[in-house]
């Protein structure tokens, strides 16, 4: 696994990849089944989605300031989306197994690969630690309300569990 650059309005963070594609992979089953889609969003969701599952190592990037392209109502609907996904993330188990994260794809990986990744990555903990994954789903959420700010040298998620 790689880790990638998230950006928005000229301020972004560094993080592993499998966290930023849980990420996405929660806001698109998420918003799934919200009513008030239009085709932007549901593009949002698909883009999202492939992200997520595909497994770009080192280059997972929602691309936030074209998606976005300047509209407070796009920025507003994303900002909103990205709290609904933190609460849903810290009612998450302190550690997901490797049945779950390949359950959901992540990284395009089934359970079987999780489980040699994630014993290989975090041996004591037999699976992912969530609170990562918190760390990332609040760093966006900052991203997108403006509240984000710090040199690139300094945007590490922590923790980043070994690396």
């Amino acid at each position: 696994m790689g880790s990638s650059y998230i950006e928005y309005d000229g301020q972004g963070f560094w993080a592993r990849d499998e966290l930023i594609e849980l990420w996405l992979r929660i806001f698109s089953d998420l918003t799934a089944d919200d009513a008030t889609d239009d085709e932007w969003f549901g593009q949002v969701r698909r883009e999202f989605r492939e992200l997520a599952t595909t497994g770009f190592v080192g280059c997972v990037d929602p691309r936030l300031d074209a998606l976005i392209d300047g509209r407070a109502d796009r920025r507003t609907k994303l900002l909103r989306q990205s709290e609904a996904v933190i609460s849903v993330v810290g009612r998450l188990p302190d550690v997901l197994t490797p049945a779950q994260m390949g359950a959901w794809r992540i990284s395009g990986m089934s359970g079987a690969e999780w489980e040699e990744y994630t014993a290989a990555r975090y041996p004591d903990l037999g699976g992912q630690p969530t609170q990562p994954l918190r760390d990332v789903a609040t760093a966006f959420t900052r991203l997108l309300n403006g509240t984000w700010r710090g040199r690139v040298e300094d945007t590490w998620v922590p923790p980043l569990g070994g690396t």
